[in-house]
């Protein structure tokens, strides 16, 4: 599998911690306009392929994983309307081809670190 795209389905619950390790060839991840709740598990950071992670209109909480810095695949992290708070990791900068970065509308603190650089489009 490719993509899961399960958006707008009025998914409910946490996201589970386990249960990205058997998709390393997962490339599209949309879970936006649901209702899941918790935090952004670390292990979406094993998966090597992933080009878009979008879990946008939710109402996670807690902080982004410096971990997602890690996954050098990644052109568009679309987290924009939760309930994300802390920083924004520096690790996100360790990313070269990072197009999309939306965080907006979240609980974030801090100021936007350098170590982004100048990505193509940085929303939020």
């Amino acid at each position: 599998m490719t993509e899961l795209k399960l958006g707008a389905n009025n998914l409910t619950g946490s996201l589970p911690a386990a249960a990205w390790v058997g998709l390393p060839a997962l490339k599209n991840l949309w879970l936006s306009y649901n209702n899941l709740t918790g935090s952004i598990p670390v292990g979406l950071a094993n998966l090597s392929s992933l080009q878009i992670l979008d879990l946008s209109h939710n109402m996670l909480t807690g902080s982004i994983p410096a971990q997602l810095g890690n996954v050098s695949s990644l052109r568009g992290l679309h987290l924009s309307s939760n309930q994300l708070s802390g920083p924004i990791p520096a690790e996100l900068g360790n990313i070269s081809g990072l197009n999309v970065l939306d965080l907006a509308h979240n609980q974030l603190s801090g100021s936007i670190p350098t170590a982004l650089g100048n990505p193509t489009m940085l929303w939020g």
